[in-house]
């Protein structure tokens, strides 16, 4: 009798899922669009809010706020592309136009500035209000306070007259450097790509409201610290009390005044990380000139106006070359060096000779680096090419070093910018066998960045090499012997730090006719005493100058099958400090669950396994100054969710993006 029970129960379970599955609709291509993923998820420095954006394969994306228990939550239609204040008060972000529109704009093939604008968005974490400004280019926050700047596409009307120096007036510009004047309002700016036609850029303090607007501006920046801003204004004829040039605003003494005048174009503002030290380049020729070289102008905040420290013809520059306006400008991590493009000055356009008039003819040899589709693919950017030097704006000679040339152009700086050597990595000469070898091969430079001399460390090698953070190593993988090597800049020793260590750390299951490739890196300790090293399941950690390797994750990967990966949770860590907890996201390679583990660095300790379950985990997000991190989890029966949690162990769910998921034979 019992048997016969259990019969008719299983029978009668297996109907009920039968008949729940056959009344669930079958997936097809029609409602493929509507499925959801998480996107720029964030959360503040402390840890009490995250915004995330759900966005559909093909509609408008939203963005949701919530605090981290997920009982206030709040959702801004078709809004993205959201930043966080570093008090963890204020959101900003981007609403974008509704998708159908912005199709139909494709469809029609309607030029750029015809496309439905952008609208900013402004919210105070913890309120539902949002403060909304159309029409808007682009935005940026302060590194480190709660300012921020915008720009807009179109000017203000400027027929309604404003009150001079009333709150979001319109700001007459001052007169030339050393005439500041009172502008009221403070703020800071940000750095968009340089446009000769100028909007209104509002520089608006978040906490006390405070905002001011300067016309006709085309390129802004604001440091790290929000108590400056730079920005260049391009003045129309008509207008008389506005002139062309570089301003920079004083936040504190709530003043502006120019450091550069004159029209031109002007690109690439920047500040150094100490707020001290703003450099541009700019070229101040007539519209008609056939030719416009750039130079890269310098300017101190203690200092009236900005000085031109790199120009066609200046010392240690090439004959005939001059300051690229493409190249990117930057200042080291001290501001003692500046990072700067060059490029040869390009021939003028005979402009007698009419264009279809002349016959277009493309050559190609079979010793070309590249294949004919190739080069004229690559036409445009190879157009822009800007080769790296560097200059030291402060210490009175200001002769220019040239790191890059089109023999080697390829340059490394490492994350210590003011380190004495960079490398230099050049595949010229070799690329025509990468159509059958599958890669090039490089030689490696170390390059001098006071004299500009050049030290080869390899001939031709099919190797990636990268440079510590602190510049002290160069250390490369070498596909043909299947090892890491370092090269010690101070003794000039080269060292295979990865023979002794008895294991492999190339692709063991490589299945292609190619030399296998590495597990990489996880990273370097602090003062590059170290370097973290892959191998198939564990974690490696190797002293660069004698090859010394110390299983860092006890070999425990190996003997379980488990694959142990860093995560590094903030992004603004170069190195990993000394006696850091790290959080290591691992796979069982057998049941394919994952998880986290914890190990505590420079320790014997083995991991700590904090959680692993049959799901997908994501890298984690830390919040920076408390414990709580976000992330998604997901598997073949649930979307990727996100989650906030303090040690992984008890976590929040805070996201539910694909409900319809349960309509259908999934």
């Amino acid at each position: 009798m019992r048997k016969t029970c259990t019969t008719v129960l299983l029978i009668c379970t297996f109907i009920v899922a039968f008949a729940q599955k056959a009344f669930k609709k079958p997936l097809d291509h029609s409602v493929y669009d509507t499925w959801q993923t998480i996107t720029n998820e964030r959360i503040t420095e402390d840890g009490k809010w995250v915004v995330y954006v759900v966005k559909p394969q093909q509609a408008d994306a939203n963005l949701v706020f919530t605090d981290a228990k997920n009982t206030d939550k709040f959702m801004v239609p078709r809004a993205d592309t959201v930043r966080l204040t570093s008090d963890s008060k204020f959101a900003v972000f981007l609403i974008r136009p509704f998708y159908k529109d912005t199709r139909m704009a494709k469809i029609k093939k309607k030029s750029t500035d015809d496309f439905p604008k952008d609208t900013l968005g402004i919210i105070a974490l913890g309120t539902h209000a949002v403060t909304k400004v159309p029409n808007v280019k682009n935005f940026k926050i302060a590194d480190k306070a709660a300012v921020m700047a915008y720009l807009t596409k179109t000017p203000a009307d400027t027929t309604k007259k404003a009150t001079p120096g009333a709150p979001g007036a319109p700001a007459s510009l001052p007169a030339p450097a050393g005439h500041g004047g009172g502008l009221g309002g403070r703020g800071a700016g940000a750095a968009p790509a340089a446009n000769r036609e100028g909007g209104d850029l509002t520089v608006k303090n978040l906490t006390d409201g405070k905002q001011h607007i300067f016309k006709l501006v085309t390129d802004y920046q604001l440091s790290k610290n929000g108590k400056y801003v730079t920005f260049a204004v391009a003045a129309t004829a008509r207008e008389k009390e506005t002139k062309s040039g570089v301003y920079i605003y004083d936040v504190d003494k709530d003043e502006a005044k120019i450091i550069s005048t004159g029209k031109g174009t002007y690109r690439n503002l920047i500040f150094d990380d100490q707020s001290k030290q703003v450099a541009f380049t700019a070229e101040r020729y007539p519209e008609k000139a056939l030719v416009k070289p750039y130079k890269l102008y310098y300017y101190n905040v203690a200092r009236d106006s900005a000085e031109v420290v790199a120009a066609p013809g200046s010392a240690g520059m090439h004959t005939n070359w001059a300051v690229s306006g493409d190249g990117r400008v930057y200042f080291s991590k001290s501001g003692v060096n500046l990072y700067f493009g060059t490029a040869p000055i390009p021939k003028p356009v005979d402009t007698t000779i009419v264009d279809f008039e002349v016959a277009h003819l493309d050559i190609w040899n079979y010793k070309d680096d590249y294949l004919q589709p190739q080069q004229l693919k690559n036409l445009q950017r190879d157009l822009k090419r800007s080769f790296l030097a560097v200059i030291r704006p402060a210490d009175g000679t200001k002769k220019l070093i040239q790191l890059g040339n089109p023999g080697i152009e390829d340059v490394l700086v490492a994350d210590n910018s003011d380190a004495h050597y960079v490398l230099g990595l050049t595949d010229s000469g070799s690329r025509v066998q990468s159509q059958w070898e599958g890669g090039s091969q490089s030689e490696a430079y170390l390059i001098n960045t006071q004299t500009g001399v050049r030290t080869r460390i390899n001939t031709r090698l099919r190797a990636q090499y990268s440079i510590s953070p602190s510049g002290n190593y160069i250390l490369w993988f070498n596909r043909q012997d299947q090892n890491y090597y370092t090269y010690n800049i101070a003794t000039k020793v080269k060292t295979n730090i990865t023979a002794s260590a008895g294991v492999k750390f190339v692709d063991e299951l490589n299945d292609v006719p190619d030399d296998p490739g590495s597990y990489g890196t996880a990273g370097w300790t602090e003062g590059d005493k170290a370097v973290l090293i892959n191998d198939r399941y564990d974690i490696w950690s190797i002293d660069p100058a004698t090859g010394k390797a110390t299983n860092f994750t006890n070999g425990i990967g190996r003997k379980q099958k488990l694959i142990f990966r860093y995560t590094n949770t903030d992004f603004e860590q170069k190195f990993i400090p000394v006696k850091q907890t790290l959080w290591l996201r691992v796979q069982n390679e057998e049941n394919k669950n994952w998880g986290y583990y914890k190990k505590v660095i420079g320790t014997d300790k083995a991991p700590e396994r904090f959680v692993m379950a049959p799901t997908e985990y994501s890298a984690l997000t830390k919040a920076k100054h408390a414990e709580e991190v976000i992330y998604t989890k997901s598997s073949y029966q649930n979307s990727p969710d996100l989650y906030i949690s303090g040690n992984l162990k008890k976590e929040i769910k805070l996201s539910a993006i694909n409900p319809q998921q349960a309509q259908y034979n999934w």
